[in-house]
């Protein structure tokens, strides 16, 4: 199979014939086929092939790309051996070689950006953090692997409102039982939010917070603290009250300065 294509090493056109083991020639000789590039020859040959393809993004102060974009909107180019991402090739012509362990992220947001003050060196964490924090992360149906979606993420908490069990919401949407247990607690889906829901979880936290006798090691009644702030009241001794009801001065002080038993009201 013969068809015209251009030299990479001077640009000329020449006819290419297929190679017996498969490969495709790109030099129109050997003199361009040559020995390998040096480092600088190579660097300079990527420098020459990043500045055809930036430019400045209309309306905005990032700089577009006008060449290949990978899957996730970051310019790259092919320069061989391998594929070179126009961010990270930005930053090394004005900082050196990245560090291994480290990327190169965005201040901008904008993935086809290479804009030098845009760019920051940072860590997978540090980038992750950052999208957390501008609210970036794929929630909800925008994360490619989700089986709900918000409208059905509603109906989920309507049904755990009205008495619903796990199990049975779960065989009805066709998820895991541990998925509504999560939605259930909050820890799924929980920008959905659900008036109800909340409400019903406020009123079960109330109902699980223990106070006064109900506390297990309790050594005081709820009587018992009425009596002891009506003691104080009328101008008792701290240690003349804590040794009657056998605690320590420490309790008796705690009541008065309304550190314990603030629930209950003197008498």
């Amino acid at each position: 199979m013969k068809w015209k294509v251009n030299c990479q090493r001077c640009g000329k056109e020449f006819v290419r014939v297929m190679c017996n083991d498969g490969s495709k020639p790109k030099y129109c000789s050997m003199k361009c086929f040559g020995p390998k590039k040096t480092e600088d020859e190579l660097f300079l040959h990527r420098k020459k092939m990043y500045n055809e393809r930036v430019v400045q993004a209309p309306g905005s102060d990032c700089w577009g790309w006008i060449g290949t974009k990978d899957s996730d909107g970051y310019g790259r180019f092919h320069s061989k051996p391998k594929q070179i991402l126009a961010h990270r090739f930005a930053w090394e012509m004005h900082f050196g070689k990245i560090p291994s362990g480290l990327i190169v992220g965005h201040h901008c947001d904008s993935p086809a950006c290479s804009r030098i003050d845009h760019l920051y060196l940072g860590t997978t964490q540090h980038n992750t953090m950052d999208m957390v924090r501008k609210n970036r992360q794929a929630k909800g149906s925008r994360n490619g692997g989700a089986k709900l979606n918000e409208v059905l993420v509603n109906e989920i908490n309507d049904h755990i409102v009205t008495g619903l069990g796990d199990a049975e919401i779960a065989k009805k949407y066709e998820v895991n039982r541990r998925t509504i247990k999560r939605i259930r607690v909050g820890l799924l889906w929980k920008h959905v939010g659900n008036a109800k829901k909340e409400e019903m979880k406020n009123e079960l936290n109330k109902s699980r917070i223990r106070q006064g006798e109900n506390v297990n090691f309790a050594k005081l009644s709820d009587s018992e603290v009425r009596d002891i702030k009506k003691a104080l009241k009328e101008g008792q001794t701290g240690n003349l009250i804590a040794k009657k009801y056998s605690v320590t001065r420490a309790t008796i002080s705690n009541i008065k300065n309304g550190k314990n038993w603030k629930h209950i009201g003197a008498e």
